[in-house]
């Protein structure tokens, strides 16, 4: 995943630098708007993941076959129609000097997106049967592979060609999957579904769009804050947005990627035993495993997301050619909404393994309407003659109501979720945590104070970094880590 994720922002990295803020700008504000036309996937894609490891508990193949035919062909012809409906809405939600794209462009990214989702399907199916190194390897082989023909075709086709690595990147990866799949049920299905059920279909909307309304809550805050921001004249601010965006998302996928080997060992738990309404199995061992996780995720997310930030001038010269100061602003409004995100996972994969979903389709709905209240505020605030400045700090407005509207309700969760299995807060010392949490921030911030120079920037990185890990030490997950260490080097 580290490969994967290193080859995507490297991909959109080199857009930027290569295109520049406005024409990315312009592309992404596309791109929003085929992001809007996943929802139309109906959770499908996560529910599989459960619903094939069931199946697969219970030594049914067959059923697994139908399980992802069913739900590819029902992604594939749903993406479709939601593609050609979306972009068709194009000239009522995009400023005119977005609206007027090639079709080229516009193409390019329907077929970019419908290939993402059906390759992700397959993937999902995958993930049930257990077979993460599969979807890894095949991931990593279609994104070297994606990223090599972007340098190929940019110089030659420009911003119309800005999505033809990654349709070869999704194109191959969904193939690759697909073989996995035949592989690993030994023949009993082809690279292209043979059947559709219209009751296993039903079926998985259930789960599915309980997991939509909480998946769906990102793409359509990411979605949303893309178009108010390019209708605000703020193009460049929309490129900035969608990398600062994906550092975090890559870096929360990175951190929260072991975590994920429990959704479907949850789900044939929870297959096992009569419902109790409970988000959690009752036992005092996964109770402790929660703690533990949550206690190890901290400590690594603190660091990973803090020095991300320090590291903001770095990408700004890496990208821009010098430091960008509207680059900084974004990324410290925009990374925090991740961190805090990452953090509530544990509480994320025990809903999905157990099909305790309600929690967490409160706290993203919460999250949409909190997002709603806040720019109905800014609108109603810009009618009675209030003004923020220029666009770019009416942009930056934008984005801090929507790490405000991911950031509440994500410790409201994480709040209900320990009084709900009568876990002190106590437990996670919320406190301590606050303190270093802050010091890691305000230690990264110290680094956009130096000289905009690379060797500047960088020796206060590496500083940054010294300053962070010894912050660590008040953690509580810090003398587990040391604890683990010590066991580890004992048996060496």
């Amino acid at each position: 995943m580290a490969v994967t994720t290193a080859a995507g922002l490297f991909y959109f990295g080199w857009l930027l630098r290569e295109l520049g803020p406005e024409s990315l700008g312009a592309w992404l504000a596309w791109l929003a708007l085929g992001m809007i036309a996943c929802l139309a996937d109906l959770g499908l894609r996560e529910s599989l993941v459960r619903r094939v490891a069931v199946a697969r508990g219970r030594g049914d193949d067959g059923q697994v076959v139908a399980l992802i035919d069913t739900t590819v062909l029902t992604v594939a012809l749903s993406m479709a129609a939601a593609l050609v409906a979306m972009l068709a809405l194009a000239p009522w939600l995009l400023p005119p000097q977005a609206a007027s794209a090639s079709p080229w462009l516009v193409g390019g990214i329907a077929a970019m997106v419908w290939l993402q989702r059906v390759a992700d399907v397959h993937a999902a199916a995958l993930e049930g049967l257990q077979q993460y190194e599969r979807v890894a390897r095949n991931n990593v082989a279609a994104a070297l592979v994606g990223v090599a023909t972007l340098l190929v075709v940019l110089p030659h086709g420009g911003v119309d060609a800005a999505s033809v690595g990654l349709i070869v990147q999704y194109a191959l990866a969904g193939s690759l999957h697909a073989v996995s799949l035949s592989r690993s049920l030994q023949g009993q299905r082809g690279w292209l579904p043979r059947r559709w059920s219209a009751r296993l279909a039903r079926e998985g909307l259930g789960f599915g769009l309980s997991v939509q309304v909480a998946i769906g809550s990102f793409l359509i805050i990411e979605s949303s804050t893309k178009l108010l921001l390019a209708r605000q004249d703020a193009l460049a601010l929309v490129a900035f947005y969608d990398l600062a965006f994906r550092v975090g998302r890559g870096l929360r996928n990175l951190l929260v990627a072991g975590n994920r080997v429990l959704v479907p060992r949850l789900a044939r738990a929870s297959a096992e035993r009569p419902p109790e309404g409970s988000a959690l199995p009752a036992s005092g061992d996964v109770q402790t495993l929660y703690l533990r996780s949550f206690e190890v995720l901290l400590l690594l997310a603190v660091p990973v997301f803090s020095l991300a930030f320090a590291a903001a001038g770095l990408i700004s010269i890496a990208t821009r050619g010098g430091i960008d100061p509207m680059m900084l602003v974004v990324f410290f409004l925009v990374l925090p909404a991740w961190f805090v995100f990452c953090t509530v996972d544990p509480v994320i994969n025990v809903a999905m393994g157990t099909g305790a979903m309600r929690p967490l389709v409160v706290a993203h709905v919460a999250m949409l309407v909190l997002l709603a209240l806040i720019m109905a505020a800014g609108t109603v605030a810009q009618g009675l003659g209030l003004s923020l400045g220029p666009p770019p700090w009416q942009g930056a407005a934008t984005l801090a109501a929507a790490t405000l509207s991911v950031v509440l309700p994500s410790l409201g969760l994480l709040a209900w979720h320990h009084r709900a299995q009568q876990l002190p807060l106590q437990r996670i010392a919320p406190l301590r945590g606050a303190v270093v949490i802050a010091w890691a921030w305000a230690v990264a911030a110290a680094v956009h104070l130096l000289p905009p120079a690379i060797w500047a920037q960088g020796l206060g990185w590496l500083c940054a970094s010294v300053a962070t890990v010894l912050g660590l030490r008040a953690l509580p997950g810090w003398t587990l880590l040391a604890r683990l260490a010590r066991r580890l080097g004992g048996q060496a």
